[in-house]
């Protein structure tokens, strides 16, 4: 196999960030994206159909809306609303 990362996996890409807290009622809360082949290699290009699913705590049947955002470097970030409690 070459040293260039394959195309993103699902299953190894990584979510970091203070959105896995939630956040104030009505303040924008961001999730980080990194974007893995299926060995777990760091892809470093954008452009892929990066979607996220943001659930409610308190209302598994609750998915708040998310947009997400190419930083053209295998990264992206997923920007959601916290809604009021």
């Amino acid at each position: 196999r070459s040293e260039s990362p394959g195309p993103p996996d699902p299953r190894t890409c990584t979510v970091t960030g203070p959105g896995f807290a939630g956040g104030a009622s009505g303040a924008p809360v961001n999730l980080f994206v990194t974007a893995k082949d299926e060995d777990g290699n760091r892809i470093k290009e954008g452009g892929d159909d990066v979607q996220v699913r943001v659930v409610c705590k308190d209302n598994p049947s609750l998915f708040i809306d998310v947009t997400v955002g190419d930083r053209e470097n295998g990264m992206y970030v997923a920007t959601y609303t916290a809604p009021a409690k």
